[in-house]
């Protein structure tokens, strides 16, 4: 694994559909999205992930030029993964995003896209972000298209509409300044959502040894199992040991609260974490007893549905990395698309 000195390096990295994307954008889908583009354009996503986004756009327009850029290609599980059967018009680059400017000339990019990639450059600082997205502004041509999001800040009514991302032509009108301190601003996480996205980004690198945590095999979630270095059904034994693993870790891991006398008050004790996570690992033997397999051991749903407080503990409601899809209860709060 790369070693990470950030806390924003420890983002997950998700897989959004490429509609879900492109409609944060302001776009009917990604196709829409994709005739939208001028012939010939040079594209950026900064902060791709594992999205389809990029790979499913630059296959429908061979004339363009896409880049995905995003700091977990470090990791060559990650990129060997994501890039295979890549179309020849889309590369994947490895990098900072708070040092775009050392990747890439100015006025480089036709446009330039960033979804839920600047709210965890500025959990700890807001510096981070405004770097990031300053090289932004300054990699895109005039007259390109700028879309970062989500927007989470109800400053702003249109963000009332979840997950929609702040989208400018940059012309003579657009001063950087302003639009530097505007989208680091509506893309700030604030309150409970901003310390349980910390929370959560400390817990799952230490815990699983990856930033991709989950991943999507058709309508079915999965999940890292860091014992056998495999993807399994998050409703499997695995799956659920893994959930409890990061329940658990997120209970024993409490940050210290001893200089804070309210806090302290709250403060679980050692016996405590270890009674609530051994009832922890007993709901997930009991979940775990709900889970059927057909005749080729193939995962199918739960018999029972259930609200699952190890997957609530897990993942942070401001940031539910997976879309409602019929089968699992997922979370999310204010401002979220939606990693994932």
């Amino acid at each position: 694994m790369v070693e990470r000195q950030a806390d924003y390096e420890l983002a997950p990295t998700t897989e959004r559909s490429a509609d879900r994307i492109a409609k944060a954008h302001g776009y009917g889908g990604f196709s829409q999205f994709a005739h939208s583009l001028p012939q010939g354009a040079k594209v950026l996503d900064v902060g791709s992930g594992a999205s389809p986004f990029g790979r499913k756009v630059a296959a429908l327009r061979p004339d363009i030029s896409w880049t995905n850029f995003d700091y977990s290609y470090h990791d060559p599980a990650i990129l060997e993964d994501i890039s295979q059967d890549a179309p020849s018009n889309l590369q994947y680059i490895a990098g900072d995003a708070t040092h775009l400017d050392q990747v890439f000339e100015p006025e480089s990019f036709d446009a330039v896209f960033s979804y839920w990639m600047v709210p965890h450059l500025s959990l700890d600082d807001p510096q981070p972000a405004r770097t990031a997205v300053r090289s932004m502004f300054d990699l895109t041509k005039k007259d390109g298209v700028i879309s970062v999001g989500p927007k989470l800040s109800f400053k702003d009514k249109t963000a009332l509409a979840p997950g929609k991302s702040y989208r400018i032509v940059k012309d003579d009108s657009v001063n950087e300044g302003s639009f530097v301190d505007t989208v680091v601003d509506l893309t700030k996480m604030r309150g409970v959502s901003r310390r349980l996205q910390k929370r959560a980004n400390e817990i799952i690198i230490p815990t699983l040894g990856t930033t991709r945590w989950k991943k999507r095999k058709g309508t079915l979630t999965y999940v890292y199992h860091s014992g056998s270095g495999d993807y399994v059904y998050q409703y499997s034994p695995k799956g659920l040991q893994t959930l409890g693993k990061l329940a658990i870790a997120q209970l024993v891991n409490r940050p210290s609260v001893e200089n804070d006398p309210k806090e302290s008050r709250r403060k679980l004790s050692g016996n405590a974490k270890v009674a609530l996570g051994t009832a922890g690992v007993s709901l997930v033997s009991i979940l775990g007893l709900q889970v059927t397999h057909d005749q080729e051991n193939r995962p199918q749903q739960p018999t029972i549905e259930l609200i699952d407080p190890l997957t609530w503990l897990a993942t942070p409601i401001s940031n539910a990395i997976n879309d409602v899809d019929g089968h699992h209860i997922q979370y999310r709060s204010r401002g979220t698309h939606s990693n994932p």
